[in-house]
């Protein structure tokens, strides 16, 4: 599924995408449990499927629920459309390769996950964030498991650095500039992806 898709084959929304991870196939119990009760309650359900305002007028309903699940958090810098975001890395719908950046703007296990994810396929990457601390939202044992295979695979890891733009090179490869918080001295990366993680 490709984090442009407004309309999914399947039930659990961004809990297939986080399933993926080796450390979160566990979450897959709840989109089977919910599954299983919508199908004991009777509840239809329509996959692949969008729906207009004008197509519920006059259908009956008492009360019409709107949940449209949520779409990637999109960076703002210049040359935030080089990006590949983190949904497509761990849906598989996009390929990196080389030395990637993950950029994490959003602090919870999906950095992680995305990053574990690129070096399993043999990408050399560094794990970068605005906070003071990485993934400050994930807790400390679970955390520690991430760290260690993600240290032992090499990843580097850079705190409080900003994303402040992305340009392509001639060769194809992309400079990232990144800075600090209410200063103008930047720093650059030549990589040939960033994946950028900024929650929902």
């Amino acid at each position: 599924m490709c984090s442009s898709d407004l309309a999914a084959d399947r039930l659990g929304g961004q809990l297939n995408i986080a399933v993926r991870s080796p450390r979160r196939r566990d979450l897959q119990g709840i989109i089977d449990w919910r599954t299983q009760e919508a199908a004991r309650l009777g509840v239809t359900v329509r996959l692949n499927a969008y729906v207009s305002a004008e197509e519920l007028v006059g259908q009956g309903f008492d009360v019409v629920i709107v949940a449209t699940g949520g779409i990637p958090s999109q960076s703002e810098v210049p040359g935030a459309e080089l990006v590949t975001e983190s949904w497509d890395v761990l849906a598989g719908s996009r390929r990196v390769s080389g030395r990637a950046l993950v950029f994490d703007d959003h602090g919870g296990n999906q950095a992680l996950d995305v990053a574990e994810a690129l070096v399993r396929a043999g990408v050399e990457v560094e794990l970068a964030t605005p906070e003071r601390s990485m993934s400050p939202d994930v807790g400390g044992m679970v955390a520690s498991l991430y760290f260690k295979s993600l240290t032992q695979a090499g990843v580097r890891f850079t705190v409080l650095r900003r994303l402040h733009s992305i340009e392509r090179n001639a060769d194809g490869t992309l400079t990232v500039a990144l800075g600090i918080e209410d200063d103008n001295w930047t720093e650059t990366r030549v990589v040939d992806a960033v994946v950028f993680e900024g929650g929902t």
